[in-house]
Formats: structure tokens, sequence, C-alpha cells
């Protein structure tokens, strides 16, 4: 009985020979990459001494390039003006990576006495995550509590979703792109909610201030500026100029008017020599006039 198993292991044995020898890729790699990148696609791993061929594919049935020892044919596909085969590493160079480049690719060497070699090498090519703003599509005060409706969704690409508040990662694992929540006054409500967004090459994260129960606040330029307790579109803040204080006309204007006057009619009568044109008072008037008017908005000097 003993000797029939090792007869069918023996048979086994021989039928699976031919595919372990050229027909399963020896070695597997992966690479990833940003769009517009330069890539190389090369094994770590030590290949077959003296090899005469070798062929680099995109798909099991297309061909990006092929060598042997008198010359390297560059095949009429997608990437021909795109790609550099360096013959003594075997390693391709594809430059300008985009997302459609993302394929397994394989590499096949061989030597004059016929053995085999593969390699597959694994590329996924990702778009930087872009800038976003968290959309508010509902934030409701309902007495003390609250709800709120928030979105951070990237359009079109592949991309992992986490969600913050300030005891840390939102509970129960929330991963998605839309978080809702119902905030009640028994519970410590969170200061504020940050979506990241990422990719394995990449990430960005935007954040919305509260105010418990239900109030956004606006963070300008580092202060806080209480909102409304409504529902409220997506926004990015900005800080907006303005006339400093209240806007309102210095109090020396009054003043001042009256001192230019005197001193125009003094002027008119060729008295320049009045103390008044020369007093400190004066120089210290027009001096006022003069710091209001460079702080003032453009559309107002």
């Amino acid at each position: 009985m003993c000797s029939r198993k090792w007869e069918w292991c023996s048979a086994l044995e021989l039928l699976l020979l031919p595919f372990l020898v050229t027909g399963i890729p020896d070695h597997s790699e992966k690479i990833t990459s940003v769009s517009g990148n330069n890539v190389t696609l090369q094994s770590s791993k030590k290949l077959l001494g003296n090899y005469t061929h070798s062929t680099w594919f995109y798909t099991t049935n297309q061909k990006i390039v092929e060598w042997d020892s008198s010359d390297v044919n560059y095949f009429n596909t997608r990437f021909k003006h795109r790609v550099r085969l360096d013959p003594r590493s075997t390693a391709l160079h594809i430059y300008n990576v985009q997302k459609e480049d993302s394929s397994t690719y394989l590499l096949r060497v061989s030597n004059e006495g016929g053995s085999e070699y593969e390699i597959n090498i694994i590329l996924e090519v990702f778009d930087p995550v872009p800038e976003f703003l968290i959309e508010l599509k509902e934030v409701k005060k309902v007495g003390d509590n609250c709800y709120l409706n928030l979105s951070c969704e990237i359009q079109n690409q592949s991309v992992d979703y986490v969600w913050y508040t300030d005891s840390g990662i939102f509970p129960n694992g929330h991963k998605r792109s839309v978080l809702e929540v119902n905030l009640t006054s028994s519970h410590k409500q969170s200061t504020f909610y940050t979506c990241q967004v990422s990719n394995p090459v990449s990430s960005q994260n935007d954040t919305v201030y509260f105010r418990p129960p239900c109030t956004l606040v606006q963070v300008v330029s580092g202060m806080e500026k209480q909102g409304e307790d409504v529902a409220l579109p997506s926004f990015k803040p900005a800080v907006h100029s303005s006339i400093e204080s209240s806007g309102s006309v210095p109090d020396t204007l009054p003043s001042l008017i009256a001192v230019l006057c005197m001193a125009l009619i003094l002027s008119r009568l060729g008295d320049m020599s009045s103390p008044i044109l020369w007093s400190d008072e004066y120089h210290k008037l027009v001096s006022d006039l003069d710091t209001h008017h460079s702080r003032a908005p453009t559309h107002l000097k």
C-alpha cells in the first residue's frame, strides 16, 4: 500500500514539473507610485546568469519590449515612447506613469541552455488626493440636541476615509465619506470633526468646528467666530478686509478741518508766518490723518 502511495506521488511530480519550472512565475514584487512620476521595474532577486533573451509584458499577451544579444525591439504599444530597457540589468524604466499603467508586469528571461525565469511586478499608480472641504449637508438643532450630516466624498478615486473627533478616531470604525451624528445633551459632544482622505501615496484632511450643542465656529486667522444655529452650506473661511475698529472717521478729523481752513485763510492773506501753521498740534493732526489713510481699505482711499 505504501509503495502505491509513492507511485502516485512520483507520477504527480512528473505531471507538475513543467509548470513548476516555466509556467508559474518564480518571483513577485509590488511597486506603488504617484501619477506623473518615473518608475523603474526591476527585480531585487538575482536572475539567471548569462541570460541571452528577455521580454517585458504589460499583460500576459502584450509585449512591451524584447531583447536578445543583438537587438532591442520596442513594440508599438502605449508605452513605446515612454519606456527604456537597460539590457545589462533588464530594468524597465517607465516615464510619466498614469493610473492606466497599473497592471501586473511580467519579465521573462532565458539563457543559452533554454532555462527560463519569470518575475511578476505589480505596479499600482494613484493620483494625489485633492484638497477638499467638508460639506455640511445638514446641521439641525432640536432643543438641546443636534443632528449633523457631514460629507467629504472624493469623486472618481479609490480612497480611504477616517473621521476624527476631539476624542480620537470616530467610534464604530466609521470609514465612509458621510458622517451622520445625533448629539444629545446627555453625551459629551466633540468640538470638531475632521475627515481624513488617503490613498497609498498621499492624504488630505479638513476640519469643521462646533460649539455645543450645534453652533458652527469659523476659524479665521487663529480667532474663533461664532456662527448661527442653522443648517449651513459648505464654505471656506476667509479673512475680509475692513476699516480699523468700527470703520468710523477718526475723532481728530473735525479739528484738522478747522486748522486747515484757518491755514488756508492766512495763506490767502499772505501771512505765512502765523504760529498756527507751525504748531505741534497742526503737524500731529496731519500725521494722524496720514496714518489712518494708509490703514484704510484701498476702495476707501
